[in-house]
């Protein structure tokens, strides 16, 4: 192993980290490592962010499975976009009425699923 210095993204400080001696890092890579060991509000808070952003992820994955794997894409694809509040509310419509919302609720992500009726008039 050997002892490489990088500086956390948040709060400027530096630190040395442990990498393989045969391992290539840049800079920017030992920075991604320092902040992620810093005990920082702001490595604090990209750890939750990346909490919350991989549990929704298997939720996704959990729910759409296989048989919607590219809508569980496409959802999974807008997590950081919902999670920053840059879109309020993405609600797909799946075929059988069923329907699925990925918005922000408090400092989370809420997932729903909901089946919905559709019904129709019949005129004589």
């Amino acid at each position: 192993m050997a002892m490489r210095m990088g500086t956390c993204r948040f709060c400027g400080q530096t630190a040395m980290v442990d990498v393989k001696e045969d391992q290539e890092l840049s800079q920017d890579q030992l920075d991604v490592l320092v902040s992620e060991q810093c005990r920082c509000d702001g490595s604090a808070r990209m750890k939750e962010k990346k909490r919350i952003l991989e549990a929704t992820e298997w939720e996704i994955g959990t729910m759409l499975g296989e048989e919607y794997a590219e809508v569980a894409q496409l959802l999974i694809e807008a997590l950081d976009l919902v999670y920053e509040e840059k879109i309020k509310k993405l609600t797909v419509t799946l075929p059988g009425h069923t329907k699925v919302n990925l918005y922000k609720s408090g400092p989370g992500i809420k997932l729903e699923s909901q089946k919905t009726q559709k019904l129709e008039s019949l005129t004589c």
